[in-house]
């Protein structure tokens, strides 16, 4: 039980790190006097067509992640059909029962992250179709333009692809560069006991998105190489 805490919370750490702004704490949870966050929100858009958007409501249970997965619900935002909704849960499922025993969010919204980016690269196509159809001028210019613009953005995303194997060196990273940082009076006695102590300037620590940000690039340099 109390290595599913531990896990919980660095789950949360990580996530509220890397979101940021779309990373909300539900009503009526926290951290207060010792109180574990264990129910959160993370809104995901498409980086291609951004009213593409969902909100992932996360909500942990004692079980997680050893032997249960965590709750979810899903909740569109704008730009997402009820049978795509019906996919993505399809797809959720499906993660879970493949990573059972280990945390699941990240991967959550990566999946998520990468089916609204299809759905998007989907609207893309329809409507350039449309315009074709309704342009007979210029059809084979019109159509080596959209391919090179696939091509660029199939490009685009493979280069900013985020890995499970990014996400855990990352995390391995927040624990000994992020965590030490914190306050002593705001960490929790998870936290505290994780905490690396040093005599650092906390001015040179890199934050948690930024350490993010750094390990996908080292990444995709590894990759290049």
């Amino acid at each position: 039980m109390e290595e599913n805490k531990e896990e919980q919370e660095m789950e949360v750490l990580a996530l509220k790190s890397i979101y940021e702004d779309e990373f909300k704490i539900l009503e009526g949870d926290g951290e207060e006097d010792g109180i574990p966050i264990t129910k959160f929100e993370i809104e995901i858009a498409s980086e291609i067509i951004e009213t593409i958007r969902i909100l992932l409501r996360i909500e942990y249970v004692d079980e997680y992640p050893s032997n249960s997965p965590p709750r979810y619900t899903l909740e569109v935002v704008s730009g997402v059909s009820g049978e795509q909704i019906s996919e993505l849960r399809e797809k959720l499922d499906e993660l879970a029962d493949e990573l059972s025993g280990g945390v699941v969010a990240f991967e959550f919204v990566s999946l998520i992250q990468e089916q609204l980016d299809i759905y998007a690269e989907e609207e893309n196509e329809e409507i350039d179709m449309l315009e074709n159809n309704n342009n007979n001028n210029n059809n084979d210019n019109v159509e080596d333009e959209n391919i090179l613009k696939f091509d660029a953005e199939k490009k685009r995303k493979a280069d900013t692809l985020v890995t499970r194997e990014i996400f855990l060196e990352w995390r391995e990273n927040f624990e000994n560069n992020v965590i030490p940082t914190l306050p002593i009076e705001n960490r929790t006695p998870i936290t505290r006991n994780l905490a690396i102590s040093n005599n650092n300037n906390n001015s040179n620590k890199l934050t948690g998105r930024e350490l993010f940000d750094k390990n996908a690039k080292l990444f995709e340099d590894k990759e290049a190489t």
